[in-house]
């Protein structure tokens, strides 16, 4: 029997259901596919595309889990970046995440923070597109925060494009969070319609 699936999740498509109004996950396909056995092992953002490594069996998910958790799994991502980036870099700032209690969906935004816990990525420049003022990065996350390449690439003033939570004014990301950003409205604010982060190879 085979032991693991990879998917390749669309930008906009959840892993889990966010709330009884989810029409379709990728935890959906999934049980669909391989039966009520199968699971997700590691998560990506809704609007993060790319590889999702997804475990078949409750042995499997088991030994997938503890590889994530031993840090045995490589992840490579590409994020395109506001501004030039010349050189490779290394953030190293602990992550924590704060829950917004003023609305009435259930959110939460993770900020850099003392208190919260220790989290590193590597980036790597491949390509700067000088007409756009934007560098095409390689990302290499050491831990697995919620939203830790967004917030470190936010840290150093290179926030990814299309962003709509970190990189953008205050007005912009309560639009986006009340689900009243138009289409139009977020391309011209954003400069894409998505978040232009691929999670692109797990070694």
């Amino acid at each position: 029997e085979e032991a693991f699936v990879v998917y390749e999740k669309p930008s906009g498509l959840l892993v889990h259901p966010q709330d009884r109004h989810t029409k379709y996950s990728l935890i959906d396909e999934l049980k669909f596919r391989y039966g009520s056995e199968a699971n997700i092992v590691h998560r990506i953002d809704k609007e993060t595309s790319g590889l999702m490594l997804c475990a078949r069996n409750k042995a499997s998910e088991k030994e997938l889990k503890k590889m994530f958790e031993d840090k045995c799994i490589e992840k490579e991502y590409l994020a395109l970046v506001h501004g030039e980036v010349k050189e490779s870099f290394h953030v190293q700032e602990p992550l924590k995440i704060f829950k917004d209690k003023t609305s009435s969906i259930i959110r939460s935004v993770v900020k850099v923070d003392q208190e919260g816990k220790d989290s590193q990525t590597y980036f790597e420049p491949r390509h700067y597109f000088k007409e756009k003022d934007m560098t095409l990065l390689a990302c290499y996350p050491k831990t697995g925060r919620q939203h830790q390449i967004r917030v470190h690439l936010f840290h150093v003033k290179h926030s990814i494009v299309g962003d709509p939570i970190y990189g953008t004014d205050a007005a912009t990301t309560k639009k986006y969070l009340d689900r009243e950003l138009s289409e139009e409205e977020r391309y011209e604010k954003l400069q894409a319609s998505r978040l232009l982060l691929h999670a692109n190879a797990l070694s």
